[in-house]
């Protein structure tokens, strides 16, 4: 339910409860209409999991007690869809943002992810870890996020690796993009770093020399890790591309040094 701007206007809001019970997964429609209301939900023996907004289709923010929280952590990387999954994560931030839960709830909430290869879930981590790296967390709690996001980051990584695969679409190329910046820019894994220093080089001799995909993640960690001269080659880069694309990375990537 919500208030309008004077407070004096309640607003009638259709929800759509997931649940799964002895038969299954089964799907439950209300019509919140009024500031409070208790739901039963259809169905027999006991829930093993709910989540109140299914298939992400309505526009208002979800809470979670704790022990809804844990039952849907156990089972949200196969449960949810792909809409779902990047939704109760960018509820559970909202309400970490707003105070209503502590930032380990949000992530305990990411890390029921651990595994997840699914492009969305895996840029959605990055972009949360990133924001967290950038804005929130100071040198000491520096090393504890690196852990996170070292755990999160290498089952993709692992599974996909720097070498595309004959065949392979966008889905899986644009992860492999994720998981790097995950593991490069979070987690700073020392060889990882090394062996993208290596690529940077033949990249900077041989545009063909990676994947267009990776690019863009390859040239950011080559800024993150260079010095002077690498920002004047990146500067002679930017001045002589030949494309948008490589215009707007090179660009990008100066305000990563």
């Amino acid at each position: 339910h919500g208030l309008s701007a004077d407070a004096s206007r309640w607003w009638s809001i259709p929800a759509v409860v997931r649940y799964e019970d002895a038969a299954g997964v089964r799907s439950h429609r209300v019509l919140l209409d009024a500031p409070s209301a208790t739901v039963t939900l259809p169905g027999t023996g006991p829930v093993r999991w709910v989540y109140p907004n299914g298939g992400e289709s309505g526009f208002y923010r979800v809470g979670f007690d704790a022990r809804l929280r844990e039952a849907l952590g156990a089972v949200a990387a196969t449960a949810l869809d792909y809409a779902e999954r990047i939704g109760w994560l960018n509820h559970v931030w909202g309400l970490a943002q707003a105070r209503e839960v502590s930032i380990d709830v949000f992530l305990a909430t990411l890390m029921a992810f651990k595994g997840d290869g699914t492009r969305v879930v895996v840029e959605a981590a990055a972009a949360y870890l990133d924001t967290l790296a950038d804005r929130m967390v100071g040198d000491g709690e520096r090393p504890f996020l690196g852990r996170v996001a070292e755990a999160l980051g290498r089952p993709v990584w692992d599974r996909l690796g720097w070498g595309t695969r004959e065949g392979e679409d966008d889905e899986p190329r644009l992860t492999r993009a994720a998981a790097l910046w995950i593991l490069g820019s979070i987690a700073r894994d020392p060889a990882l770093l090394a062996e993208t220093e290596r690529r940077l080089a033949q990249y900077l001799g041989d545009r063909d020399a990676l994947d267009p995909t990776l690019a863009a993640t390859v040239v950011r960690l080559g800024a993150r890790l260079g010095g002077a001269q690498r920002f004047r080659t990146y500067q002679h880069q930017f001045a002589r591309a030949a494309t948008p694309e490589d215009r707007d990375r090179y660009l990008m990537a100066l305000a990563d040094f």
